[in-house]
């Protein structure tokens, strides 16, 4: 299932053009559903940072290569984590012109 924002579906609905009369009620009646949170059935969700995709995730090369989460690891405690690994700490990275996270 895909989740959209309820401003973005209200957004969508204010970019359909008005052209006749019954475009406008149709518009209307889109426009109410979106907004009653009683018939759009929602999910109290948040958007995720995979560690794929966090400024805290790196590569660790000792014998092995391991990605390692610089923001979960300790002293001599490393935490070992996957691609699709996510935390509620994350921050998304901001790559720049080189590729390299900041």
């Amino acid at each position: 299932m895909a989740l959209i924002r309820r401003e973005d579906a209200l957004a969508a609905i204010d970019a359909v053009g008005a052209h006749s009369s019954s475009t406008l009620v149709v518009k209307a009646k889109c426009y109410a559903v979106v907004k009653t949170d009683s018939v759009v059935p929602t999910v109290d969700a948040v958007e995720v940072v995979r560690c794929r995709d966090c400024r805290y995730w790196r590569q660790e090369v000792d014998p092995h290569t391991h990605w390692v989460c610089t923001q979960h690891s300790f002293n001599e405690r490393m935490m070992y984590t996957t691609p699709d690994f996510f935390c509620a700490g994350g921050l998304r990275r901001d790559d720049n012109v080189d590729g390299k996270a900041r």
